[in-house]
């Protein structure tokens, strides 16, 4: 009886990573910027109600000394919503300009991926600016110091330390599993970059 084997490799975890990546920092991105906009728009109408509400106590404070109170108040919540709609105008431009920025942590990855053994498995990757450490699973012992040499020799990485060694289970083909932790060079940090649109 024949059986069918499928041979086409599936995407790896690094694959999913950098394709979900982008996605949820736009979505992210624009959910901040609807919630800001949103805002905005809220402060802005409620700031043109005052404004009109001021200038009906401002006709009326003629006929009455009592109004100058609440007109001095109004001014003052006016005052207020005014530097709040300019704190969340300048908050959206801040955001705006930062939207088509991002960060190339996904070089980072690349590299990792491009140098690490098919019997390994990531799961998970840890990186700040200045460094992070590779969690996962090894078949065979032998790869955990390839895996280190490789990245010390790419001019990237710094102070490559094999952490952590432990066999998960108990029988002899179980693997093992490991923490590698790296610096980044000074002048190799991630930094923000332009994404330029296509």
């Amino acid at each position: 009886m024949l059986q069918r084997i499928n041979l086409v490799p599936g995407f790896s975890a690094t694959d999913h990573l950098r394709r979900l990546m982008p996605l949820l920092l736009t979505v992210t991105l624009l959910l901040i910027a609807a919630v800001l906009a949103g805002e905005h728009w809220w402060l802005q109408k409620r700031n043109a109600l005052l404004v009109k509400e001021i200038t009906i106590l401002e006709t009326a404070a003629g006929q009455s000394e009592e109004l100058q109170g609440s007109i001095q108040q109004l001014n003052a919540q006016a005052e207020t919503l005014r530097s709040e709609v300019t704190m969340t105008a300048d908050q959206a431009d801040r955001l705006a300009g930062h939207f088509f920025m991002k960060p190339d942590f996904a070089d980072i990855l690349t590299e990792i991926g491009q140098v690490m053994p098919s019997s390994m498995r990531i799961d998970k990757i840890t990186i700040n600016r200045d460094g992070g450490n590779i969690e996962g699973q090894a078949l065979h012992y032998q790869d955990l110091p390839q895996l280190a040499d490789k990245l010390r020799r790419n001019s990237r990485f710094t102070s490559v330390l094999t952490k952590e060694i432990d066999r998960s289970g108990e029988a002899a083909d179980s693997p093992f599993r490991f923490i590698i932790t790296f610096q980044l060079q000074s002048d190799k940090r991630p930094t923000m970059r332009l994404q330029t649109k296509s």
